[in-house]
């Protein structure tokens, strides 16, 4: 319904104009210790992404940006890039996407992450995390804070890594800690 009323009010998403620099965008790379995506950081305005081309969905709904034959998208929040979710299995609430294939590093390292990395291998690349939630349904997530940027792995039940979240920590508020049931204390 969103989109046939942003067709109606020719709302198209802010990508629309944007054009793909093939050299840039064929090279996909997550700094997990920068916090950047190509080069670009949470919180930096979207627009230094725009060598990345138009997203898939043509009508802008709630500012977020799918790249699906990339395996990711984006969402902004007032201009700023808040937040880039990588998926890496594929699953009936996205069936166009595909998994992400772009690159991994932390510390200088190349990491390999995929639906087959399990919590052990990150734990050893990546550390502990600040918190393990695991859903009703069997999914786990875990999460890693850091000032001004989260980190979420999440795995099905069946153990594959699902998708990989950077952006805006969730577990900054209040309501996010109860509902994931964080006993810590916020570190920030």
């Amino acid at each position: 319904m969103l989109s046939f009323l942003n067709k109606l009010r020719r709302r198209k998403n802010r990508t629309f104009s944007w054009q793909a620099v093939l050299a840039l965008s064929e090279t996909l790379t997550v700094d997990l210790t920068t916090h950047r995506f190509c080069g670009v950081a949470i919180g930096d305005p979207i627009e230094k992404l725009s060598f990345l081309g138009p997203a898939d969905n043509p009508y802008d709904q709630f500012q977020i940006y799918n790249y699906n034959k990339r395996g990711f998208y984006l969402a902004e929040d007032d201009g700023k890039l808040e937040t880039v979710v990588f998926i890496l299995v594929l699953d009936d609430f996205m069936p166009e996407m595909r998994p992400f294939v772009g690159h991994w590093l932390c510390n200088g390292r190349t990491l390999t992450i995929t639906a087959q990395t399990q919590p052990k291998d990150l734990q050893r690349d990546l550390g502990e995390p600040f918190h393990e939630y695991t859903e009703s349904v069997g999914d786990l997530i875990w999460f890693y804070e850091f000032p001004g940027v989260e980190w979420q792995f999440a795995w099905s039940k069946m153990g594959q890594l699902a998708s990989v979240e950077m952006g805006v920590p969730e577990l900054g508020y209040a309501e996010a800690r109860a509902l994931f049931q964080v006993k810590k204390q916020w570190p920030f």
